[in-house]
């Protein structure tokens, strides 16, 4: 049995009383005799609410799928003050579901100290009648309540409170997509950081939390292709959400440093700052989605922005891994412009063709016809088919030559430099291709071009000859020593 901990941070009680469970313990049910209409199709939609309904009151959901069958016995189970003593009872609603069928509806009434110890039945105590039909309205009204948040429109706005980490500073509160807000950054602890305020319509802050943080990865997503890299960052007793929805720019610059525990302003020693000229960048990419009708176009483009950033977010930790996600992201831009042409000659070939056509005779189709073979064969390849980490990332010695730790550019027999300096050159021009592709089919889909047409005119598919330094460091006290060529 798989636990998650679930919680409504809104909704939490300050009380330590302990609270049990027991997942592999079934009270004794009774059959649930009220009717209530569904359809087939509303069915998965009245399961979710019905658990996000449970979420909000920091109940329990248990889930039993029995595979092979194709059935799912689901469970829920709701705190219920009785005779004025909080969680003496536990009420719990169960059903099993086959086809989107609803079947096998039952419910039960336990005390929740049986829970403790399953094996000792608790004294037995009598409820009224009238207690009875209190709590048979209530495991009614969360049916209701899960029905109604079908068809009806969320009620409530949630402004919740993301993090990111950043690369460059955010100097003032930036509008995002006329609805994210970014605030001035700080250093907490080693890091840039920055507060967004996401808001969110939704039925409870749980119920809504699913579509914020996707509007959170999104912008990490965007904001990487567009300026640097950037994260999801958790920041230890950060608020969560803002009370007022309406709340200005001027009162949020007068509160900001509760936004920021234990952060510190940037100050004088301040890295680069975010400009007007990359936050251009990323509202022209959000324009360029807003402007699309057609969802599944939409989901498309997502699908494949993602792939780049899981490229780049697993670059400090794993650079094989980015490389065959930006080859992932290439190919599907590619299958997606050139259809027919990936169907004929297969995904090499049609990437090679793709970056002929659209960059328009730039580049000499030989040279990036050999730098595709490169990172097919040698480079993704070797992990897809021969399942082997380049180098770097568990010191791998591939073939008795090729010796993580030593120069990239060391000769070798057969070389003027070893592989991995190829491969660390094909990853950068993989890195560039993945991005500029990405702004060429964002253009395809919504018809708006770029406003940066020679953005990626420095894209060089030919193995650069850039020399590299090793400098030995004798004690603390260096100093770089620069000399620039005067005029």
């Amino acid at each position: 049995m798989k636990i998650y901990i679930t919680d409504n941070p809104l909704n939490k009680n300050d009380d330590k009383t302990p609270i049990y469970t027991e997942h592999n313990y079934i009270p004794k049910p009774t059959p649930w005799v009220e009717a209530f209409a569904l359809k087939k199709s509303k069915t998965t939609d009245f399961i979710t609410n019905l658990y996000f309904q449970t979420v909000e009151t920091n109940g329990f959901s248990y889930f039993y799928p029995e595979i092979n069958q194709q059935i799912n016995r689901i469970r829920f189970e709701w705190h219920y003050d009785f005779r004025d003593v909080k969680y003496f009872l536990r009420v719990g609603f169960c059903f099993k579901v086959k086809d989107l069928e609803l079947y096998d509806l039952e419910y039960y009434i336990q005390r929740h100290d049986q829970y403790k110890d399953i094996k000792t039945p608790l004294e037995q105590f009598e409820i009224a009648k009238e207690e009875h039909l209190k709590i048979i309205s209530f495991i009614q009204a969360n049916i209701d309540e899960a029905i109604r948040r079908i068809n009806d429109k969320p009620d409530k706005q949630f402004d919740t409170i993301h993090y990111i980490k950043l690369q460059r500073f955010v100097k003032h509160i930036t509008t995002i997509n006329n609805e994210l807000r970014v605030l001035p950054s700080q250093i907490i602890g080693n890091d840039i950081v920055s507060a967004v305020i996401i808001p969110q319509s939704g039925f409870s802050y749980s119920s809504c939390q699913r579509f914020v943080d996707e509007k959170a990865n999104i912008l990490c997503a965007i904001w990487s292709l567009s300026i640097d890299h950037v994260k999801l960052k958790h920041i230890k007793a950060a608020p969560i959400m803002i009370d007022d929805a309406r709340i200005s720019n001027e009162i949020l610059l007068k509160k900001l440093d509760q936004f920021y525990p234990k952060g510190k302003p940037i100050g004088d020693s301040r890295p680069k700052e975010v400009n007007s000229d990359d936050l251009d960048t990323v509202d022209w990419i959000y324009d360029g989605l807003n402007s699309l009708q057609d969802q599944k176009s939409k989901r498309k483009f997502i699908n494949v922005l993602f792939s780049f950033y899981s490229g780049i977010d697993a670059k400090t930790i794993n650079r094989t891994l980015t490389l065959v996600s930006l080859v992932a992201c290439v190919d599907s831009i590619t299958k997606e412009l050139f259809p027919e042409f990936h169907d004929a000659n297969g995904s090499r070939k049609a990437i090679v063709h793709c970056l002929t056509e659209t960059l328009k005779g730039k580049y000499n189709e030989k040279d990036i016809d050999a730098w595709t073979k490169r990172v097919y064969n040698e480079h993704r390849s070797s992990y897809v088919h021969g399942a082997s980490i380049k180098y770097e990332e568990f010191s791998q010695n591939m073939d008795g030559n090729n010796f993580a730790g030593l120069p990239n550019s060391l000769p070798t027999q057969n070389s003027p430099v070893g592989n991995q300096y190829k491969y660390e050159n094909d990853l950068e021009t993989l890195m560039l291709v993945s991005k500029m592709l990405l702004f060429r089919f964002l253009e395809n889909l919504s018809g708006k071009l770029f406003f940066k047409p020679d953005l990626f005119d420095n894209i060089d598919f030919k193995l650069k000859s850039e020399p590299e330094v090793y400098m030995g460091l004798i004690n603390n006290g260096w100093i770089r020593a620069f000399n620039p060529p005067k005029d």
